[in-house]
């Protein structure tokens, strides 16, 4: 019970991390690319309210980077940082229904 418990913490730490990071390398992508490409930001978000973003637009936006710009840092940041998000969401998801069967 007690490493659960620590396995969940750590997840937390990196998620902590992981969300500026994802944060900061996606608005800078958009930054560049919106100069040369606005189509691609535009369409991402259909409606400001209700916004319905597609995953994809993400790796459609360090592509369009990619192209504009030959710095892969950014790109390669936002790209792990996306993926540590997702599966840390996921596992920490599944840990801590995990830790609730247990102590039922």
């Amino acid at each position: 019970m007690k490493d659960l418990e620590v396995l969940i913490k750590v997840i937390e730490i990196v998620l902590y991390v992981s969300m500026p990071l994802f944060i900061a390398s996606t608005a800078y992508l958009i930054l560049v690319v919106k100069k040369s490409n606005y189509a691609l930001v535009k369409e991402a978000i259909s409606n400001p309210i209700l916004s319905d973003i597609d995953f994809k637009f993400f790796k459609k936006l360090r592509i369009e980077y990619l192209k504009v710009r030959k710095h892969v840092i950014p790109a390669f940041v936002n790209k792990i940082t996306f993926w540590t998000m997702v599966g840390g969401f996921s596992l920490l998801f599944i840990l801590v229904i995990i830790q609730e069967l247990i102590k039922a």
